[in-house]
């Protein structure tokens, strides 16, 4: 029996060895590197790194071991045997450091400490692995970019991005996926699980980045900074696209037309123009369009806030409709579209058409042409062939058509006259020609 731990044994010759384990004693040396053993079987096998020789071989694949030990575990790889079993969750493991590794998640022990912040871990591979992040050491390095990582795992991913390799498959849809991460997030998609809740307002997600980046919704947190304007993020997606306005990259190109754009989303929308795909649908009339912002615009239509049209002839200019304030939106004749919501950014050498949504029962004239914001057909369908050319344009305006036209902040000097009645005729300045100026 053991006097330090009470342990027995069956000879006297087992006692001596495992008291060494106690007294730290240490007989036997290496003689190419001056390693020390407490076994000279422990001796034996060390000298095998040294000499190369694998006295071990597998009789499944042939492959060979310098310790009889390992190849036992390996073994086990081709029999399947898990003879090692938790006694919490009746898990079964095949190698005894496995058990061990798995029990520590019942115990909740972690007995490997970070010296540099203190926290701590269950398998010291995690540790030394956690220690990079302090070092900054990336030993893993990619053959084909050179580009470097601090996991073997991290390499071994990012390698299939040059491979092409995707080796992990969706059993419910057959997409494939490059790393197993990737693919069990994707089959939450089909199963509905959301296994990460928010402590704030229970919403639950089915990716724990999703749950992070919507939990700094609540705190504030915004961890990511950009070094060019110290404008900070709470997400790093989000600073990678705001620093592309700094650094004017456009990583994404059209392989029809070569256009490149700053965002994958700009670039999905562009591709849309040479394929014609318009798969925003209107549920009231069945129209389609190409994006979200022009389905908007158009059910305005369906729901009640009618478009009021101005139509503005070629000779108004930008600077003109600026000096009135008029904060409306430039529409394309074909679709009711918006171009632009900038006065500034109007073409002068184009008819075009602003407008904006009023409330119904709205009505206006234009040089014996009239418009009224009751339930009709978009009035932008049938637009007049030719511009009118009238130097004068005659508005008559009721309610709520005063704010909406001309904004008395930006234009003081017609304010008194515009409030002082509810029906208007405004005569626009001309030039020596005839022309609105």
């Amino acid at each position: 029996m053991c006097f330090e731990c009470d342990k027995t044994f069956t000879s006297a010759n087992y006692l001596k060895l495992h008291e060494r384990i106690h007294t730290g004693e240490k007989p036997y040396k290496c003689s190419h590197c001056d390693k020390r053993f407490n076994h000279s079987t422990h001796l034996k096998t060390h000298e095998r790194i040294h000499s190369g020789e694998k006295p071990y071989k597998c009789s499944h694949c042939n492959k060979k071991f310098s310790d009889s030990g390992i190849l036992k575990r390996h073994e086990r790889i081709h029999t399947g045997v898990k003879p090692y079993k938790c006694s919490q969750c009746d898990k079964r493991f095949s190698q005894s450091v496995h058990l061990n590794r798995h029990k520590r998640i019942h115990t909740g022990v972690k007995p490997y400490k970070c010296s540099q912040c203190d926290k701590r871990f269950s398998q010291s591979v995690h540790l030394n692995r956690h220690k990079r992040i302090h070092t900054g050491v990336k030993p893993y390095k990619c053959s084909h970019c050179d580009k470097r990582f601090n996991q073997p795992t991290h390499l071994k991913t990012h390698e299939r991005i040059h491979s092409g390799e995707k080796p992990y498959k969706c059993e419910q849809c057959n997409k494939r996926f490059s790393d197993s991460g990737i693919l069990k997030r994707h089959e939450r998609i089909h199963t509905g699980v959301k296994p990460y809740k928010c402590e704030h307002c229970n919403k639950r997600f089915s990716d724990s980045g999703d749950s992070k980046r919507h939990e700094r919704t609540h705190t504030g947190v915004k961890p990511y900074k950009c070094e060019q304007c110290n404008k900070r993020f709470s997400d790093s997606g989000i600073l990678k696209r705001h620093e592309r306005i700094h650094t004017g990259v456009k990583p994404y190109k059209c392989s029809q037309c070569d256009k490149r754009f700053s965002q994958s989303v700009h670039l999905n929308r562009h591709k849309r123009i040479h394929t014609g795909v318009k798969p925003y649908k209107c549920s009231h009339c069945d129209k389609r369009f190409n994006q979200p912002t022009h389905l908007k615009t158009h059910e305005r239509i369906h729901s009640g806030a009618a478009c009021l049209v101005l139509v503005c002839l070629l000779y108004l200019s930008p600077q003109f409709l600026l000096s009135f304030g008029l904060a409306l939106i430039v529409l394309d004749w074909r679709n009711a579209a918006p171009l632009s919501n900038s006065p500034a950014a109007i073409p002068e050498s184009h008819l075009i058409m602003t407008a904006t949504p009023v409330p119904l029962g709205v009505h206006m004239e234009y040089d014996g042409m009239s418009w009224s914001t009751e339930p009709m057909p978009n009035p932008l369908s049938s637009p007049p062939a030719t511009p009118l050319p009238s130097p004068k344009m005659r508005m008559r305006m009721k309610g709520l058509l005063l704010t909406l036209i001309l904004s008395p902040e930006s234009a003081p000097e017609f304010s008194p006259e515009l409030k002082r009645e509810p029906t208007q005729e405004i005569s626009l300045p001309t030039d020596s020609n005839g022309g609105v100026v």
